[in-house]
Order: C-alpha cells, then structure tokens, then sequence
C-alpha cells in the first residue's frame, strides 16, 4: 500500500471513530434529559416527620388505627427502615428519619412546621421507584432537533427494594394506593404496582422530541 493510501486509510479510520464517539455521546446526554424529564413521574412515599398526634396531624383517611405505626405509610416507612416511630405522651408520637445524611438533615432543617394542640411535624416524601431509559434510538430531524425511540422500565430505589423485602403483598398492596408522583399535579402510572414488581419491571416504548442545548439535548415540549 502506498504511503498516501495508507494516508488515507488512517484518516478514514479516525473519522469513523470520532463519529462513533460523537453518536455515544449524542445517545448518552439524550438518555440523560429523557431520564430527566421523566424524574417528575417517579413515585414517592409521604409521612411526616415531628411530633406527631391523632388528633391535631393529617393522617390519612382510610385507616381507624389509633397506634400511629398501624398507618398504612407510617407502617411501611418503619419496615422500609427509612424511620423511627416512638411514643410521646398519650396520643402522640415522635416520628424520627433514621440515619439521615448529612445533607438530608441539613436540608429539613429549613423545612417548614405545622401543627397546633401539642403537634410540630413536617413533610417528607422518599422516592420508592423511578422510570430509566434502557435503549435508545436517536433519528436526525435537523442539526438542532431530533426524535428519540427509546424503551424504560420502571425500577425500584434502595428504599423500594427494603419495601418488597419487607412488606407482605396485602401490604404492598395498601401502600400502593398511597404513592403520590414527585410532582403532585400527576396521576401515578397505572403501570407501577409495587405488589407485583415483576409484571411492572417490564420494558415499556416512548418517544420524545428533544432539541440542542450547548453539547446535550433537552426535551422540546
């Protein structure tokens, strides 16, 4: 082979690699802000924190328990190990996270109370499961748009799996109906049911419109 073929070659070879990791990258941030956009869809598990009573603390409807860790969220909070429930005089109760990070406890301590008639609680919410993107197919639109074909699964955090571990399937059951989205304004996907993981750990296809933002990709909504 000649030296200015060989040239050639080697050029072409570099080409086709910078291509390669230039269509990673694309594929990687893509994944990326689809993940994002999806973050507001994840599901959560609400109690309360502080001193806590039966009769001066929104616990949720459907339960006549007068023990507060009988409360179906509570309940599974304290199995999950995500917090501590202990008495505090009758009719009362203090509700404690359990080994909270550090930035945790940093970021409650500008958390906002509630509560008269001897309750100081406040809100915390725990991600139980997310949606991630799996694979994807990313097809050019223009230099600046692209429509991505991807599959996502649903997938449980640390404390999800604690929650199967430890929580029988009426249980599990019960503490479905009680999962809120990250944002409130959505309905939980119907497709999640945390009594039966395997059926909604199942892939799933989507697609998204996503636009050029510096080196990455944002949704185009």
């Amino acid at each position: 082979m000649t030296q200015s073929k060989s040239s050639l070659v080697l050029v072409f070879a570099a080409l086709l690699l910078l291509a390669g990791c230039s269509g990673g990258k694309d594929k990687k941030a893509a994944i990326e802000a689809i993940n994002k956009g999806m973050r507001k869809e994840a599901l959560s598990l609400q109690v309360l924190l502080g001193r806590v009573g039966l009769g001066c603390a929104p616990i949720w409807a459907g339960s006549d328990s007068k023990d507060l860790s009988m409360v179906t969220q509570f309940q599974a909070a304290q199995k999950g190990g995500l917090i501590s429930i202990t008495p505090d005089g009758p009719g009362f109760w203090k509700v404690e996270l359990v080994d909270a990070k550090p930035n945790v406890q940093e970021a409650l301590k500008n958390a906002h109370h509630y509560g008269t008639d001897g309750c100081d609680y406040y809100w915390f919410g725990t991600t139980v499961a997310e949606k991630s993107v799996t694979d994807i197919n990313l097809h050019e639109i223009s230099p600046e748009k692209a429509e991505a074909e991807f599959v996502w699964k649903w997938g449980l955090t640390p404390f999800g799996t604690r929650l199967v571990d430890n929580l029988s399937p009426q249980q599990r059951t019960q503490v479905n109906t009680k999962l809120t989205t990250v944002d409130r304004r959505l309905h939980p996907d119907p497709m999640f049911d945390l009594a039966d993981i395997t059926q909604s750990s199942l892939p799933h296809p989507g697609k998204k419109s996503l636009k050029k933002s510096g080196d990455g990709w944002v949704l185009d909504e």
